[in-house]
């Protein structure tokens, strides 16, 4: 995952925890049209959904992080709201349509149903969606972003339990 914003915002009180990360790490900065950005592994535990949606909100930016949605049925029958990644398709007698969230992956991605809900991967067309997407999806009514840990701990071991 790579988050870039201003050199400001690595330390504010509010992205404690990154600015530690970032300092653990001892990461090189990527440089350039007045941001700093640093490239950091998604998996780490500092990473949470709270400081990604934060960071967005206050400016920042990141990509490549690998996250999962849920969907409550009626928010998933909703079309791809403009702006997300391949949100159309082509239509024969329709030309360009809006895709639906069920229609939203290619031929080597698919969605999973557990309980109630329908999980879908944020790489659903091979390349991750950027922070400013996920926040906007999440906010969505029905709609709730996971993080691929928060997503594979709700996947029914091979053991049956």
């Amino acid at each position: 995952m790579i988050i870039t914003g201003p050199r400001s915002l690595y330390f504010s009180t509010n992205f404690a925890s990154l600015s530690q990360l970032i300092s653990f790490y001892s990461l090189p900065p990527i440089r350039g049209n007045g941001v700093v950005g640093f490239e950091i592994d998604h998996n780490d535990s500092a990473v949470t959904l709270a400081l990604v949606l934060g960071w967005v909100a206050d400016g920042g930016t990141l990509t490549g992080l690998p996250t999962y949605f849920s969907f409550t049925d009626t928010a998933y029958a909703r079309n791809v709201p403009d702006g997300v990644p391949n949100d159309m398709t082509y239509d024969d007698s329709d030309g360009e349509v809006k895709r639906t969230w069920a229609q939203w992956h290619d031929s080597t991605h698919s969605h999973l149903r557990i309980g109630n809900l329908t999980y879908v991967p944020s790489n659903s067309f091979g390349t991750e969606l950027d922070g400013d997407i996920i926040a906007q999806l999440h906010a969505l009514s029905g709609v709730n972003a996971m993080l691929t840990a928060d997503y594979v701990a709700l996947l029914p071991s091979d053991d049956g339990f």
